[in-house]
């Protein structure tokens, strides 16, 4: 894959990968919502608020693909050596290794940290608050329908996120 091409497709990954990031965050908000204070969730969780998480989303993630695309141009050199990358598929390591310098650290504080960490944190906390409501629920039928709720969104966190922290948290082993 030549590095032109590599660009387009690494950008449509870096903004799905944090639209995904985010939406599952609002998303954990959402349940919170419609655990926690059943009452008021039409009053909170209403066409503005989706309207507005949308917009918001999108445009963090916009952001997130610009940061992640212009630092890959601006603090490297202009790709050393071969412009052709070893990989069917663009990601942030063959662009890294193409790279004439490390930008591991832009990479991980803006993908580690805004994308994943302040998501994770948000889904954390809003599960930490439905686990005490659903406990202090007296009827194990409603408990159990509320934990049946809740269980597919935990299920793709998990994939989601388990995915990512193994994939792009611990650092790599070299190969001999």
């Amino acid at each position: 894959m030549t590095l032109i091409g590599c660009i387009p497709q690494y950008s449509v990954f870096s903004i799905t990968e944090s639209l995904e990031c985010l939406l599952l965050s609002v998303m954990s908000y959402d349940r919170n919502q419609a655990i926690c204070n059943p009452l008021q969730y039409n009053l909170i969780v209403n066409y503005r608020f989706c309207v507005t998480s949308v917009i918001l989303i999108w445009f963090v993630g916009f952001i997130v693909m610009l940061i992640n695309v212009i630092s890959m141009y601006s603090f490297s050199n202009p790709f050393c050596g071969r412009q052709i990358i070893d990989h069917f598929y663009c990601d942030t390591e063959p662009l890294m290794q193409l790279s004439g310098s490390d930008i591991s650290i832009i990479h991980k504080l803006i993908m580690g940290f805004l994308v994943v960490v302040v998501p994770l944190t948000i889904i954390c906390m809003s599960y930490v608050y439905i686990v005490i409501t659903i406990l202090k629920i007296p009827s194990n039928t409603r408990r159990h329908k509320a934990f049946f709720t809740c269980s597919s969104h935990v299920i793709v966190v998990s994939l989601f996120y388990g995915t990512l922290i193994i994939v792009y948290m611990f650092p790599k082993k070299d190969n001999p």
